[in-house]
């Protein structure tokens, strides 16, 4: 559940938004763009974001040029960076970079090339060259970078939007306009619309699939530790007959003897419960992070931390109840002979 939600978080942090528009190959920028506007101008859109992709020879002092992908995020987000790779030096670009001459750059190349924040970079193209200072080091591996672990990361209004490769665009919409927005898009031919949700839905369907087999093992395992638990306080009670008849030899009525028992039985399944609870999250916070992106516990998860501590305490007094009846049914003087 956790890493459903880590997921849809990704997804709408990499592609800025939660509808997708992928335009028809060779159809200028401005058309298409002034055509989704115009289907948009009665819909409530939070963030408009376009994502272009480019191409370039990127020449640094002496090295041979090498061919360097980079993609431009134009958009009104003011977050609009968050959803990049980690940052290994430097800072990632802000909005407020609009128009500067500054570039981050991927880890991978900047090792192969020895590329440091704050040199400076040459891209050529076909309609000129770009000189650029290095601004932070990425590591878009960790993210869903729509256009690979290899781009390279440019501000707005620095390179000619007419010499893109490809372009994206991206909208957040509310959810209950999120139907509208589509069915205006779908009017458009030459654009083809997706609703983030549905790569969404597609893959939590392929995780839940996946994890249907640990689901069935968690729960075998449940059974199992429920005889356990119920096992081990049931004998430990009965193990305990000279106590209780001592306590009742004393004056103790039974049904007090019983309470103190529930009251012991309550404390030792609590604390098991709250060990096993704890242990638990410990083990999926490291396999998160021991794979470089820390998946968060689902909110739902407290309801089902709190029936397992009452299960815990239900199997207990069950157990103690059933063991400690036969006990304190017996006479004292048969108790304390034997024992």
């Amino acid at each position: 559940e956790g890493t459903r939600e880590l997921l849809n978080l990704q997804l709408n942090r990499a592609f800025g938004g939660n509808v997708l528009v992928f335009p028809l190959p060779g159809i200028p920028q401005p058309i298409v763009k002034s055509a989704l506007d115009s289907a948009l101008q009665d819909v409530d859109v939070e963030y408009r974001t376009v994502i272009s992709n480019y191409e370039a020879a990127l020449r640094h002092d002496q090295a041979e040029p090498t061919d360097l992908n980079f993609s431009v995020w134009d958009s009104d987000n003011s977050d609009i960076y968050s959803g990049q790779g980690a940052l290994n030096a430097g800072r990632m670009l802000r909005p407020e970079d609009r128009g500067q001459p500054l570039i981050a750059m991927p880890v991978e190349i900047a090792d192969d090339l020895g590329i440091e924040v704050g040199q400076q970079v040459t891209l050529a193209r076909d309609d000129g060259e770009i000189t650029l200072e290095v601004i932070g080091i990425i590591n878009p591996a960790n993210s869903l970078s729509p256009f690979g672990s290899s781009s390279a990361l440019v501000p707005p209004e620095v390179v000619p939007t007419a010499g893109a490769n490809s372009n994206l665009y991206s909208y957040q919409v509310p959810d209950e306009d999120l139907n509208r927005a589509l069915a205006e898009l779908s009017a458009v031919v030459i654009v083809f619309s997706i609703d983030i949700g549905f790569i969404d839905g597609l893959l939590s369907r392929l995780i839940n699939q996946f994890a249907a087999i640990p689901t069935i093992v968690g729960l075998l395992s449940l059974l199992a530790a429920s005889v356990i638990m119920a096992n081990t306080v049931a004998l430990s009670t009965l193990e305990r007959r000279r106590q209780i008849g001592i306590l009742k030899a004393i004056g103790l009525k039974p049904g007090r003897v019983l309470r103190v028992m529930f009251i012991e039985s309550s404390l030792v399944s609590l604390l098991s419960a709250v060990i096993g609870i704890g242990l638990s999250a410990l083990i999926i916070a490291l396999l998160s992070r021991s794979g470089g992106i820390a998946i968060p516990l689902p909110t739902d998860a407290r309801v089902t931390a709190l029936a397992l501590l009452a299960a815990a305490v239900f199997i207990g007094w069950l157990a103690t109840f059933l063991s400690a009846r036969v006990a304190i049914k017996e006479r004292v003087m048969n108790v304390l002979r034997y024992d």
